[in-house]
């Protein structure tokens, strides 16, 4: 039982992100408030079930489990799309708000003892972390969101094969979708990036313009000094500084680095 419980969890971890993914591309398509309603009423049940059947599974209700799963999940929802984008899209409050959502779930669902009740709370932040947030988080640390980003990203013997990028904000560090990211690029297109009429790169979140001060994105595999490309400066990395008409930033090795074609062969590293 001691082995079969950290498996279930990462079970439970996949199918979160899995029914994120499937329902962002649902809510995307749809092109009407209808449409984007419906989405989030079927992600909010897809993840009351499975909560419930994972709640079944580690011996609890499956009812407190799939209550859990669906208040947190439309809890989740209506706190993106309320609050404001820099809170709407932070790591810990998509995560705390749904973990209480999961919690007051679980007390709807019949939960009264402690143990029932904080079932539906780690439920509930299970599905903020892995559904909503999983898609862009914000934080107001930069150097936290570079640990999250090359957490996410591992080296190549580390078990996961993919880079990780974010916008340099004003206030913060947006770290964006991995969707579709491989082991040598990452979507940057995202919130329609753009150079506005005053030249500054921008993009748009609910409405509002938000200036772009940079782009980091990480790359996977060993920093060489010397060689011909130390950081595997890519012909996509030299375009995106072009484009921000300054070195962006890459996290290669545990470093980072300000980098464009002038400078590929000896970047700067900032630490």
């Amino acid at each position: 039982e001691k082995i079969a419980e950290p498996r279930i969890g990462r079970v439970g971890r996949l199918f979160a992100g899995r029914i994120g993914n499937e329902f962002d591309a649902i809510a995307k398509a749809a092109t009407d408030i209808g449409g984007k309603i419906a989405a989030e009423v079927g992600r909010a049940g897809a993840h009351a079930l499975a909560q419930g059947v994972f709640a079944v599974v580690r011996g609890g209700n499956f009812w407190q489990g799939a209550a859990a799963g669906l208040v947190s999940s439309l809890g989740g929802s209506a706190f993106q799309a309320f609050c404001p984008p820099a809170i709407a899209n932070s790591f810990v409050g998509v995560t705390a708000f749904s973990a209480v959502m999961g919690g007051a779930g679980a007390y709807l669902g019949g939960a009264r003892s402690p143990e029932e009740i904080l079932m539906g709370v780690a439920a509930g932040a299970m599905t903020g972390a892995l559904n909503h947030a999983s898609h862009s988080i914000f934080f107001n640390n930069r150097k936290q969101a570079y640990n999250y980003m090359v957490s996410q990203t591992r080296s190549t013997d580390g078990g996961r094969y993919h880079e990780v990028a974010a916008y340099e904000l004003e206030d913060g560090t947006l770290v964006l979708p991995e969707k579709g990211n491989d082991v040598t690029t990452a979507n940057v297109n995202h919130y329609n990036l753009r150079i506005n009429s005053d030249g500054q790169r921008v993009i748009t979140i609910k409405g509002k313009d938000y200036i772009v001060l940079n782009v980091t994105h990480t790359h996977i595999g060993t920093y060489a000094p010397n060689t011909a490309n130390p950081l595997e400066f890519s012909p996509e990395d030299s375009q995106m500084a072009d484009f921000m008409g300054k070195p962006i930033q890459i996290l290669m090795d545990g470093h980072l680095f300000q980098v464009n074609k002038n400078n590929f062969l000896n970047p700067k590293m900032l630490w």
